[in-house]
């Protein structure tokens, strides 16, 4: 059964998020492998109306599904997007993260009033999460919640 499906990006509804993530990292921890997880998020002009995040983060998306692999699971998470990368070591996750980024400066919105376009950053926090080293992490509610609140305290430009 497909899982349920954020409207305005595409990809996994937030709501799936814990069990996502768990289930990722027990396979990590029985495979023996690293899972990789970023964190992007546009970084809006602030003279830009609060009515274009949803535009943009629609883009981000977009662009996010243009550059992962199939095996990698996009899930939408609060104003951002984020991405469990099975497989996947440190250098692994700052390509793809660096490529989305890449994708993502090259883009132009039109501006809501009509004023010509604009370019968005995009802030992004990358984590690995070693199954070989980590076999006592918690995958408990609590502690998943806080790792995702770590992650997105480390969101930079």
């Amino acid at each position: 059964m497909p899982l349920p499906e954020d409207r305005l990006t595409k990809l996994v509804a937030e709501s799936e998020l814990l069990n996502e993530l768990r289930y990722e990292m027990e396979r990590a921890r029985r495979y023996g492998w690293d899972l990789g997880l970023f964190l992007v998020e546009p970084d809006i002009p602030a003279e830009v109306s609060a009515d274009m995040h949803y535009p943009i983060l629609k883009r981000l998306a977009a662009v996010c599904a243009q550059v992962m692999r199939s095996v990698d699971k996009g899930i939408r998470y609060q104003s951002g997007v984020l991405y469990l990368l099975p497989e996947t070591p440190l250098s692994g996750v700052e390509t793809a993260s660096g490529k989305v980024r890449k994708m993502f400066l090259e883009l132009s919105f039109e501006h809501p009033d009509g004023n010509g376009s604009f370019g968005c950053n995009v802030r992004r926090a990358i984590k690995v999460f070693s199954g070989k080293s980590q076999k006592d992490a918690s995958t408990e509610d609590g502690a998943l919640k806080l790792m995702l609140g770590q992650l997105r305290d480390a969101l930079k430009t």
